[in-house]
Parts: structure tokens; C-alpha cells; sequence
């Protein structure tokens, strides 16, 4: 598809809406706050669109979501922390895009389903949440090329099925906690990191 203006407010109506794919167009306006009337939405897929503006907090009201999907837009902002409503949220791409802020706890402590973690590539600050090592079915922690800051927690050392953790690029210090004798396939990438 060649899509190009922006997502209407009317896709609220749409209320028996499983899985909408967007990704790979001209998309470009705000993501609509409407959209929280499609509850039955698991896949919400924008990847690759101008989207601009902040998440809508209203995206924490779609309780069937398991993948949400919004990788390279021109996103800003804070990352909602009504997001931690999401409890069966599994995939949450949001890099490559001009989100700020710290990561909320709020999100981390919510989506307990969690497997793949993706905000790279935007301007997130502060320390990683040490809660994060509390998402046992965590497969991809991604968080390269951001400004977060501080040590590494060695919490991220609990994970079990961890397969990928990237982290570098940031300006993160400290060593990489090595308790990962559970983990069979293993990608570790901390280059440019500040790793003292």
C-alpha cells in the first residue's frame, strides 16, 4: 500500500477490529484518541509512517492488545504510563522515533507478558528501571542509542529466555550481569556504551 494524510478519527468505529496493519505508508497527523473504541484490537501495527505527536494516553484502555507497533514515526513526548494497563502486551516496538523522557515503571510493572522491548533510537533518559528484570518472559531488551545513564542493574540478570540485550550507544557504566547460564541462544551488544 501507498497510503498517505492521516488516520481519521472514524477508525474508532470499528469496534469488532482485530488486527490493523498500517506499516509502510505516507501516514502522517496524530495517532486519534478515538481508536481506544477498538477494544477488541490485538495488533496494532504503524510501523514506518510520519505519525507525530505523543502516544495517546487512550491507548492504555485497549486491554486485547498483545503487539503494539509504532517504530520509525516522528513520535514525541513521555511514553504513557497508561500503557501498564496493557497486561497482555508481548511486543512493544516504539524505536527510531523522538521519544523523551525516562522509562515509566509504571509500564514495566503492568505488561507483565512482555517478550520484546524495543525503544531504540529515541532520546529516553535516566537510569534503566531495575524492574525491568522482573519480566521473566523477557526475549529482547532493546535500548540503544538513547541518553539513559547510570549503572546496569543486575536484575536484567534473572532473565532465563533472553536472547537478545543491546544496549550501547547511552551512557550507562558499571559491568554486565553475567547470570544468564539459562539463556541457550545469546546476543549481547554494548559498543559505545560506557561500560567502566
Amino acid at each position: 500500500m501507498n497510503l498517505s494524510g492521516t488516520l481519521h478519527s472514524s477508525i474508532g468505529g470499528l469496534v469488532h477490529l482485530t488486527y490493523l496493519d498500517l506499516s509502510y505508508n505516507d501516514l502522517s497527523g496524530r495517532i486519534p484518541r478515538e481508536i481506544r473504541n477498538c477494544l477488541k484490537l490485538q495488533v496494532l501495527d504503524l510501523n514506518n509512517n510520519q505519525f507525530e505527536g505523543e502516544i495517546p494516553v487512550e491507548l492504555g484502555d485497549m486491554s486485547s492488545l498483545v503487539q503494539l507497533l509504532a517504530f520509525s514515526n516522528n513520535l514525541t513526548g513521555p511514553l504513557p504510563r497508561s500503557l501498564g494497563n496493557l497486561k497482555r502486551l508481548r511486543v512493544f516496538r516504539v524505536g527510531d522515533n523522538l521519544i523523551s523522557g525516562s522509562i515509566p515503571v509504571e509500564i514495566i510493572k503492568g505488561c507483565e507478558s512482555l517478550e520484546i522491548l524495543d525503544l531504540v533510537k529515541n532520546q529516553l533518559s535516566g537510569d534503566i528501571p531495575k524492574e525491568l528484570g522482573m519480566l521473566g518472559k523477557m526475549k529482547e531488551l532493546l535500548l540503544y542509542t538513547n541518553g539513559l545513564s547510570g549503572v546496569v542493574p543486575k536484575e536484567l540478570g534473572n532473565y532465563t529466555n533472553l536472547e537478545i540485550l543491546a544496549l550501547y550507544q547511552n551512557n550507562l557504566v558499571g559491568g554486565i550481569p553475567v547470570q544468564y547460564s539459562e539463556t541457550r541462544y545469546f546476543w549481547i551488544n554494548c559498543f559505545f556504551t560506557r561500560m567502566h
